[in-house]
Protein backbone atom coordinates (compact mmCIF):
# COMPACT_ATOMS: atom_id res chain seq x y z
CA UNK A 1 0.00 0.00 0.00
CA UNK A 2 1.31 3.44 -1.27
CA UNK A 3 2.01 6.33 1.21
CA UNK A 4 2.39 10.03 1.37
CA UNK A 5 6.01 9.68 2.12
CA UNK A 6 6.99 10.64 -1.57
CA UNK A 7 4.74 13.89 -1.32
CA UNK A 8 7.91 15.40 0.01
CA UNK A 9 9.35 15.50 -3.01
CA UNK A 10 6.02 17.65 -4.07
CA UNK A 11 7.46 20.62 -1.83
CA UNK A 12 8.74 23.43 -3.45
CA UNK A 13 8.19 27.35 -4.59
CA UNK A 14 4.35 27.73 -4.91
CA UNK A 15 3.14 27.87 -9.05
CA UNK A 16 1.75 30.90 -10.00
CA UNK A 17 -1.83 30.85 -10.28
CA UNK A 18 -3.45 31.10 -13.62
CA UNK A 19 -6.19 30.28 -15.70
CA UNK A 20 -6.27 27.56 -18.42
CA UNK A 21 -4.85 29.29 -21.82
CA UNK A 22 -5.36 27.34 -25.34
CA UNK A 23 -2.52 26.47 -27.66
CA UNK A 24 -1.62 24.70 -30.97
CA UNK A 25 -0.50 20.85 -30.99
CA UNK A 26 0.24 18.96 -33.92
CA UNK A 27 -3.05 20.95 -35.28
CA UNK A 28 -5.71 20.12 -32.28
CA UNK A 29 -6.09 23.09 -29.99
CA UNK A 30 -5.27 21.86 -26.40
CA UNK A 31 -6.25 23.43 -22.68
CA UNK A 32 -2.48 24.74 -21.47
CA UNK A 33 -1.76 24.57 -17.87
CA UNK A 34 1.53 26.42 -18.04
CA UNK A 35 3.58 23.42 -15.98
CA UNK A 36 7.51 23.18 -17.28
CA UNK A 37 8.98 19.94 -16.63
CA UNK A 38 10.78 20.83 -13.45
CA UNK A 39 7.77 21.58 -11.82
CA UNK A 40 5.39 18.55 -13.52
CA UNK A 41 8.49 16.31 -11.81
CA UNK A 42 7.69 17.01 -8.48
CA UNK A 43 4.40 15.31 -8.57
CA UNK A 44 5.53 12.20 -10.24
CA UNK A 45 7.24 10.38 -7.36
CA UNK A 46 3.97 10.85 -5.29
CA UNK A 47 2.29 9.52 -8.24
CA UNK A 48 4.53 6.17 -8.69
CA UNK A 49 4.03 5.79 -5.52
CA UNK A 50 0.55 4.60 -5.61
CA UNK A 51 -0.66 1.14 -5.48
CA UNK A 52 -3.21 -0.24 -8.70
CA UNK A 53 -5.74 -0.25 -5.87
CA UNK A 54 -5.70 3.22 -5.11
CA UNK A 55 -6.05 4.51 -9.15
CA UNK A 56 -9.38 5.97 -9.55
CA UNK A 57 -10.96 6.18 -12.92
CA UNK A 58 -11.03 9.55 -14.66
CA UNK A 59 -14.62 9.61 -15.14
CA UNK A 60 -15.25 13.25 -15.33
CA UNK A 61 -13.81 15.81 -17.74
CA UNK A 62 -10.57 16.25 -16.75
CA UNK A 63 -10.39 19.84 -18.79
CA UNK A 64 -13.74 21.23 -17.12
CA UNK A 65 -12.58 19.86 -13.69
CA UNK A 66 -9.06 21.20 -13.49
CA UNK A 67 -10.23 24.88 -14.96
CA UNK A 68 -13.32 24.91 -12.11
CA UNK A 69 -10.58 24.24 -8.69
CA UNK A 70 -8.39 26.40 -10.54
CA UNK A 71 -10.85 29.35 -10.59
CA UNK A 72 -12.28 28.25 -6.98
CA UNK A 73 -7.90 27.95 -5.88
CA UNK A 74 -7.87 31.85 -4.42
CA UNK A 75 -10.89 31.72 -2.36
CA UNK A 76 -10.00 27.87 -1.59
CA UNK A 77 -6.48 28.90 0.24
CA UNK A 78 -8.27 31.67 2.37
CA UNK A 79 -8.98 28.13 4.80
CA UNK A 80 -5.49 27.30 4.59
CA UNK A 81 -4.63 28.00 8.43
CA UNK A 82 -8.17 27.38 9.87
CA UNK A 83 -8.17 23.82 8.28
CA UNK A 84 -4.47 23.26 9.53
CA UNK A 85 -6.22 23.29 13.11
CA UNK A 86 -8.16 20.17 12.31
CA UNK A 87 -7.43 17.28 14.35
CA UNK A 88 -5.71 14.81 12.16
CA UNK A 89 -5.93 16.96 8.72
CA UNK A 90 -3.49 16.31 6.62
CA UNK A 91 -2.34 20.26 5.31
CA UNK A 92 -0.45 18.72 2.86
CA UNK A 93 -3.43 18.47 0.67
CA UNK A 94 -3.87 22.28 1.47
CA UNK A 95 -0.56 22.84 0.19
CA UNK A 96 -0.21 20.70 -2.81
CA UNK A 97 -3.59 21.35 -4.43
CA UNK A 98 -2.15 23.71 -6.81
CA UNK A 99 0.68 22.04 -8.43
CA UNK A 100 -1.37 18.69 -8.18
CA UNK A 101 -4.19 20.42 -10.15
CA UNK A 102 -2.10 21.64 -12.43
CA UNK A 103 -0.19 18.70 -13.03
CA UNK A 104 -3.44 16.59 -14.09
CA UNK A 105 -4.04 19.04 -16.73
CA UNK A 106 -0.37 18.85 -17.93
CA UNK A 107 -1.08 14.93 -17.95
CA UNK A 108 -4.39 15.57 -19.89
CA UNK A 109 -2.67 17.79 -22.08
CA UNK A 110 0.07 15.52 -22.97
CA UNK A 111 -2.06 12.36 -23.89
CA UNK A 112 -4.37 14.35 -26.29
CA UNK A 113 -1.25 15.76 -27.99
CA UNK A 114 -0.14 12.09 -28.03
CA UNK A 115 -3.52 10.64 -29.37
CA UNK A 116 -4.36 13.65 -31.63
CA UNK A 117 -4.54 12.22 -35.24
CA UNK A 118 -2.12 14.58 -37.19
CA UNK A 119 -3.51 16.61 -39.76
CA UNK A 120 -0.52 15.81 -42.25
CA UNK A 121 -1.52 11.88 -41.79
CA UNK A 122 -5.01 12.57 -42.52
CA UNK A 123 -4.28 14.50 -45.54
CA UNK A 124 -1.78 11.66 -47.10
CA UNK A 125 -4.87 9.13 -46.57
CA UNK A 126 -7.55 11.40 -48.31
CA UNK A 127 -5.23 11.91 -51.26
CA UNK A 128 -3.78 8.33 -51.66
CA UNK A 129 -7.61 7.08 -51.30
CA UNK A 130 -8.37 8.95 -53.92
CA UNK A 131 -5.62 8.06 -56.14
CA UNK A 132 -6.44 4.19 -55.24
CA UNK A 133 -9.94 4.97 -56.34
CA UNK A 134 -8.88 6.39 -60.10
CA UNK A 135 -6.12 3.29 -60.73
CA UNK A 136 -8.31 0.49 -59.56
CA UNK A 137 -10.44 1.30 -62.10
CA UNK A 138 -8.49 1.69 -64.29
CA UNK A 139 -7.04 -1.65 -63.14
CA UNK A 140 -10.83 -3.40 -63.55
CA UNK A 141 -10.62 -2.24 -67.20
CA UNK A 142 -7.48 -3.46 -67.87
CA UNK A 143 -8.36 -6.64 -66.36
CA UNK A 144 -11.65 -7.30 -68.06
CA UNK A 145 -9.97 -6.84 -71.54
CA UNK A 146 -7.30 -9.12 -70.44
CA UNK A 147 -4.26 -7.30 -70.26
CA UNK A 148 -3.68 -8.06 -66.61
CA UNK A 149 -4.25 -10.70 -64.10
CA UNK A 150 -7.30 -9.87 -62.61
CA UNK A 151 -6.66 -12.12 -59.52
CA UNK A 152 -4.93 -9.63 -57.17
CA UNK A 153 -7.72 -7.41 -58.06
CA UNK A 154 -9.90 -8.36 -55.60
CA UNK A 155 -7.88 -7.83 -52.84
CA UNK A 156 -7.43 -4.21 -53.31
CA UNK A 157 -9.66 -1.12 -52.63
CA UNK A 158 -11.93 -2.71 -50.03
CA UNK A 159 -9.07 -2.85 -47.34
CA UNK A 160 -9.66 -0.32 -44.12
CA UNK A 161 -6.75 1.22 -42.73
CA UNK A 162 -3.49 3.12 -43.30
CA UNK A 163 -1.38 0.13 -43.56
CA UNK A 164 -3.84 -1.65 -45.98
CA UNK A 165 -4.35 1.24 -48.23
CA UNK A 166 -0.28 1.13 -48.53
CA UNK A 167 -0.47 -2.26 -49.00
CA UNK A 168 -2.88 -1.77 -51.71
CA UNK A 169 -1.03 0.87 -53.93
CA UNK A 170 2.46 -0.82 -53.75
CA UNK A 171 0.37 -3.82 -54.67
CA UNK A 172 -1.33 -2.28 -57.91
CA UNK A 173 1.79 -0.45 -58.50
CA UNK A 174 3.61 -4.01 -58.69
CA UNK A 175 1.01 -4.97 -61.06
CA UNK A 176 0.55 -2.66 -63.79
CA UNK A 177 4.81 -2.15 -63.95
CA UNK A 178 4.99 -5.60 -64.84
CA UNK A 179 2.74 -5.10 -67.81
CA UNK A 180 3.67 -1.96 -68.55
CA UNK A 181 4.88 -2.76 -72.11
CA UNK A 182 1.64 -4.21 -73.00
CA UNK A 183 -0.95 -1.41 -71.31
CA UNK A 184 1.21 1.42 -71.88
CA UNK A 185 -0.51 2.92 -74.78
CA UNK A 186 -3.89 1.03 -73.75
CA UNK A 187 -4.25 3.02 -70.34
CA UNK A 188 -5.49 6.13 -68.95
CA UNK A 189 -2.78 5.46 -66.03
CA UNK A 190 0.15 7.87 -66.42
CA UNK A 191 3.50 6.60 -64.90
CA UNK A 192 3.86 9.42 -62.77
CA UNK A 193 0.59 8.28 -61.10
CA UNK A 194 2.20 5.19 -60.41
CA UNK A 195 4.83 7.03 -59.11
CA UNK A 196 2.69 8.80 -56.88
CA UNK A 197 0.84 5.88 -55.76
CA UNK A 198 4.53 4.09 -54.31
CA UNK A 199 5.21 7.43 -52.66
CA UNK A 200 2.23 7.58 -50.79
CA UNK A 201 2.45 4.03 -50.35
CA UNK A 202 5.91 4.30 -48.55
CA UNK A 203 4.55 7.75 -46.67
CA UNK A 204 1.98 5.60 -45.23
CA UNK A 205 4.17 2.85 -44.17
CA UNK A 206 6.44 4.99 -42.42
CA UNK A 207 3.91 6.67 -40.69
CA UNK A 208 2.20 3.19 -39.50
CA UNK A 209 5.63 1.98 -38.02
CA UNK A 210 5.53 5.42 -36.33
CA UNK A 211 2.01 5.34 -34.58
CA UNK A 212 2.18 1.89 -33.99
CA UNK A 213 5.84 3.11 -31.51
CA UNK A 214 3.17 5.92 -29.93
CA UNK A 215 1.03 3.04 -29.01
CA UNK A 216 3.14 2.33 -26.24
CA UNK A 217 3.64 5.84 -25.56
CA UNK A 218 -0.03 6.65 -25.44
CA UNK A 219 -0.54 3.79 -22.74
CA UNK A 220 2.23 5.00 -20.51
CA UNK A 221 0.78 8.55 -21.35
CA UNK A 222 -2.85 7.12 -19.78
CA UNK A 223 -1.46 5.68 -17.02
CA UNK A 224 0.54 8.74 -15.94
CA UNK A 225 -2.71 10.83 -16.22
CA UNK A 226 -4.55 8.47 -13.96
CA UNK A 227 -1.97 8.56 -11.40
CA UNK A 228 -1.81 12.71 -11.83
CA UNK A 229 -5.80 12.74 -11.68
CA UNK A 230 -5.63 10.46 -8.43
CA UNK A 231 -3.70 12.44 -6.84
CA UNK A 232 -5.60 15.80 -7.91
CA UNK A 233 -9.08 13.97 -7.09
CA UNK A 234 -8.27 12.67 -3.79
CA UNK A 235 -6.19 15.95 -2.77
CA UNK A 236 -9.76 18.47 -3.79
CA UNK A 237 -12.06 15.80 -1.89
CA UNK A 238 -10.23 16.02 1.31
CA UNK A 239 -9.79 20.17 0.74
CA UNK A 240 -13.49 20.33 0.21
CA UNK A 241 -14.13 17.88 3.13
CA UNK A 242 -12.50 20.05 5.43
CA UNK A 243 -14.00 23.49 4.44
CA UNK A 244 -17.53 21.31 4.77
CA UNK A 245 -16.62 21.27 8.12
CA UNK A 246 -15.63 24.70 8.42
CA UNK A 247 -18.41 26.02 6.72
CA UNK A 248 -21.14 23.70 7.63
CA UNK A 249 -23.26 26.60 9.22
CA UNK A 250 -23.11 28.44 5.90
CA UNK A 251 -24.04 26.04 3.61
CA UNK A 252 -22.03 27.87 0.84
CA UNK A 253 -19.50 25.05 -0.11
CA UNK A 254 -20.04 25.09 -3.72
CA UNK A 255 -19.67 28.94 -4.32
CA UNK A 256 -16.34 28.37 -2.16
CA UNK A 257 -15.16 24.93 -3.43
CA UNK A 258 -17.44 23.48 -5.97
CA UNK A 259 -18.43 20.00 -6.81
CA UNK A 260 -16.23 18.28 -9.96
CA UNK A 261 -19.37 15.98 -9.89
CA UNK A 262 -22.22 18.34 -9.29
CA UNK A 263 -23.10 18.36 -13.22
CA UNK A 264 -23.58 14.33 -13.55
CA UNK A 265 -26.33 14.47 -10.94
CA UNK A 266 -24.95 13.26 -8.28
CA UNK A 267 -21.49 12.18 -6.41
CA UNK A 268 -18.45 9.88 -7.41
CA UNK A 269 -19.24 6.25 -6.17
CA UNK A 270 -16.90 5.53 -3.05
Amino acid sequence: MATENANAAENGSELPAAAPRECLVRGVMLPQFLLNPDEYARVLPAAAALGEDELLPVNIDVRSAVATVVGALPRITTYRDEAEKLYRFDIAHFDQLQLRTFAAGHAHVQLLAASARPEALAALSDSATKLRERIYHDAIALARRGLINANPIADFKTNVGYRKLALDLLGMVKLLRDSWEKIAFRTAIELSELEQAELFGRQLMDAVRTREEMAATVAQLQSQRQRSFTLFSRSYDQVRRAIIFLRWEHDDIDQICPSLFARRGGRRRK
